[in-house]
């Protein structure tokens, strides 16, 4: 019971501390490509990650200092255009792929899964602090 005595004007300290510079920056950037982090999540059959990616996108979204509800909406339905456009223009337009072609898909598809999972920690430590 000391323990989380303890912890809690940690934990509502963290929620209501206002982010840095810095923060707000990462977010900004994490925005502007989320279109084709999405995107390339969706080409590659990460749907679970997709999800929360774009869940935490918004909530994110939300939580920045001083934006405009109605524009926030707007820019994530173009970010989700975006991402349908670029999921459309993968391995699966390719008839018939060949090996080369194939391990480079897996490759970009790795580093598309570890990019969103980096993204996604950055966006709920934003939208915690």
């Amino acid at each position: 019971m000391k323990l989380l005595l303890l912890a809690l004007p940690l934990i509502t300290s963290a929620a209501f501390a206002a982010p840095t510079e810095n923060e707000k920056q990462e977010i900004q950037d994490i925005v502007s490509y989320s279109g084709q982090t999405l995107g390339g999540l969706l080409e590659c059959e990460e749907k679970a990650l997709h999800s929360q990616y774009r869940a935490a996108l918004s909530d994110a979204m939300f939580a920045y200092p001083g934006t405009d509800p109605v524009k926030v909406r707007a820019l994530l339905r173009k970010i989700d255009r975006q991402a349908e456009v670029v999921s459309s223009l993968g391995i699966k337009k390719i008839p018939n792929p060949t090996p080369d072609v194939i391990e480079a898909h897996q490759t970009t598809c790795r580093h598309n899964t570890l990019t969103a999972k980096k993204n996604l920690q950055q966006l709920d430590d934003f939208i915690l602090n």
